[in-house]
């Protein structure tokens, strides 16, 4: 009776530890969107009317939250970064994380229900749908100075985006309509950066290196020239280019900064959603 006791004691506990190794549990997050606005607003309030959404302070804390800006105060720069995004289709509505079980004898391997690749999107719709900064070749970036990620300042950063080699003068255009959401006159050297945030995405390209009368908030549409090529005190001319995901909020240039969510780690002394724009070479001139 002892030995029955003991097997069932035993053959109850494998069943328990073969159950607990039986499944594996991995994570996804499933998130929805508010729909794209069908025609155009200067006010978020007006915007949330059209979709349906909040129309209280509260609520826009708890989306704004979400969809990257912290300590929401109700400010333009914040609205507007909100609102670029609702009138794109890609403000978070909710993001809902999901416990997926996987079967060891499926090899541990499964193809989740939704895939959130932000990068991925960005290069597919800027490939199909942008405009070239600038209307000229371009000269071998690749393994050169000019390219993304390469030293700079005595090797203590790295390069934040790709130099676009052009003459003093040259037409720098919007690669696709947006508003500018920051102008520096003072960029580098005397030259002067404009950063415009696209509707369709609510990306974000900033021209550096430039001249421009441009200023925040003013809208462009693609394809309007929004400066020309300037040139620095060090002698050089050229369009400085980089490109964010538009999901986090501040400043572009963080000197701070040592967290990258969508590059290799390194001090780019910019925003956490900083994007390799080294696939924009790939528009087309005309």
């Amino acid at each position: 009776m002892k030995k029955l006791t003991a097997l069932i004691v035993f053959l109850l506990v494998v069943s328990i530890v073969c159950g607990s190794v039986a499944y594996a549990a991995d994570e996804e997050y499933r998130y929805t969107y508010y729909p794209r606005c069908s025609s155009w607003h200067v006010s978020l309030l007006d915007a949330f009317k059209e979709v349906g959404g909040p129309t209280a302070f509260s609520e826009w804390r708890r989306i704004a939250e979400l969809n990257g800006i912290t300590g929401y105060v109700g400010s333009y720069d914040q609205n507007v970064f909100l609102l670029a995004k609702l009138q794109s289709g890609t403000l978070f509505k909710s993001v809902e994380r999901v416990v997926v079980s996987v079967s060891p004898a499926q090899g541990m391997s499964y193809t989740p229900a939704s895939s959130f690749d932000p990068v991925g999107q960005l290069h597919e719709l800027a490939l199909r749908s942008w405009v070239r900064p600038v209307k000229v070749s371009i000269p071998q970036v690749s393994g050169t100075d000019l390219a993304f990620g390469t030293l700079r300042s005595n090797g203590t950063r790295l390069h934040a985006g790709i130099d676009w080699i052009a003459a003093e003068g040259t037409p720098v255009y919007a690669m696709a309509s947006g508003i500018v959401v920051e102008y520096d006159p003072d960029f580098y050297c005397g030259t002067a950066a404009v950063a415009i945030r696209h509707f369709d995405g609510g990306y974000v390209s900033r021209y550096c290196e430039i001249a421009s009368n441009l200023r925040v908030g003013d809208y462009v549409y693609q394809g309007q020239q929004i400066g020309s090529v300037a040139r620095s005190s060090t002698g050089s001319a050229m369009l400085h280019l980089e490109c964010f995901l538009g999901t986090a909020y501040g400043s572009l240039t963080d000197l701070n900064n040592s967290y990258y969510a969508y590059v290799p780690y390194g001090v780019y002394r910019r925003r956490a959603d900083l994007v390799d724009p080294t696939f924009l070479l790939q528009l087309p001139i005309g």
